[in-house]
């Protein structure tokens, strides 16, 4: 659990145009933008930018799909594959603020006994911050 006083390390940038980074205490905070992430120009794009900032060394994300309404079954191919390539480099990914609509939307292809959720941006981030 992360301490409440405890300093952490907050660096915000805008890396695309689907999504914002903020790395906190260690943990990458992307947090899209767009309400649809469905056009496979789109999810080859997020894809490619999600893989990249693994070859960076980024190894726990947190996914803030709070935007998201719509996506394309393609684009839960990502998730698993980003899923499985931070498993493979000792990393970990939380997805939070997912609505029930795509929650039911993740249940329907059986995810939740793969992937992490967690409800809110800050339980994710305290989910990955080993304590101090």
């Amino acid at each position: 659990m992360v301490d409440p006083g405890r300093n952490l390390t907050m660096t915000k940038q805008t890396l695309s145009r689907w999504f914002t980074t903020e790395e906190v205490g260690g943990v990458l905070v992307v947090r899209f933008v767009r309400a649809s992430i469905r056009d496979d120009e789109v999810v080859d794009e997020v894809r490619q930018q999600l893989y990249e900032m693994v070859g960076q060394g980024h190894r726990l994300f947190v996914l803030n799909l709070g935007q998201v309404t719509a996506l394309a079954s393609r684009a839960l191919g990502v998730l698993v594959g980003l899923h499985k390539r931070l498993g493979a480099v000792g990393g970990q990914l939380v997805l939070c603020e997912v609505s029930p609509f795509l929650y039911q939307f993740f249940e329907t292809a059986n995810l939740p006994g793969l992937l992490c959720f967690r409800g809110g941006e800050q339980e994710a981030v305290q989910a990955l911050t080993p304590p101090t």
